[in-house]
């Protein structure tokens, strides 16, 4: 109630014999002083939002499973031509290979997207940060290693607490990662820092390829934090920001 405190206003789903209002509640200070609150009922419209989440993740399930399949067709292509395949015909392979992980990658990020938007299925709690990013960091290190790269892990904090989804956060830093090590040239390094500043918790990724630089700042844990800038901070690290 905060924003009704400092705004005399308050705006909020309100839920009457299965049909859902949208309720806005101000004080009136003349001719009488007092309370108003006006219902504007929006049932069908969350009807309309619920469609529309159903109608996504139907989608984006069904466009992986052929996806899968041709990618593993792909696989036993390669297989099969293992001695005789061209360099131009291991060129146009690879080429497809890359705009399947492509579509794999656009598909993941849509689900992840659905989720975030649809608050419930956020399983908020206290995360550990720092501990997030470096398991992250060590599932890399084998990766970096195989292209010649150099991927360090740094912390200017034992430990700092944010208020998320764990397996979202985790998404969020291997998004970031997967680029810095899929475009850093061999030999180069990847560099993972993770700092507090007072209520902000930073996350740099920087690496010596063509994207120097990638941030994503998801708040501190506090009593008031709110779930949509928890979800614009997870979507501005999955590219969706």
């Amino acid at each position: 109630m905060r924003d009704l405190r400092k705004d005399r206003a308050h705006l909020y789903e309100l839920v009457i014999e299965e049909k859902t209002y949208l309720c806005h509640l101000t004080r009136m200070k003349s001719p009488e002083r007092g309370w108003v609150a006006v219902l504007n009922d929006v049932t069908s419209l969350k009807e309309l939002e619920r469609l529309q989440h159903q109608m996504i993740e139907l989608t984006t399930h069904q466009l992986k499973n052929p996806l899968q399949g041709a990618m593993l067709h792909l696989d036993e292509l390669e297989d099969l031509g293992s001695g005789r395949l061209t360099p131009a015909m291991q060129d146009d392979i690879q080429m497809v290979r890359d705009q399947l992980q492509r579509m794999h990658h656009l598909i993941r990020s849509t689900l992840n997207l659905e989720r975030l938007m649809n608050r419930d299925a956020l399983n908020l709690e206290q995360v550990d940060f720092v501990q997030v990013a470096r398991g992250v960091a060590d599932d890399f290190i084998a990766l970096a290693q195989g292209k010649g790269l150099t991927l360090s892990f740094e912390a200017g904090v034992d430990s700092a607490l944010v208020l998320g989804d764990v397996q979202q956060l985790r998404e969020a830093v291997v998004c970031l990662l997967d680029n810095a090590v899929k475009y850093t040239p061999n030999a180069g390094c990847v560099n993972v820092v993770v700092e507090q500043e007072k209520q902000v918790v930073l996350l740099q990724v920087g690496d010596t390829g063509v994207a120097s630089r990638w941030k994503c700042k998801a708040r501190y844990l506090t009593a008031t934090f709110g779930r949509s800038n928890l979800a614009r901070s997870i979507l501005a690290a999955l590219g969706w920001g």
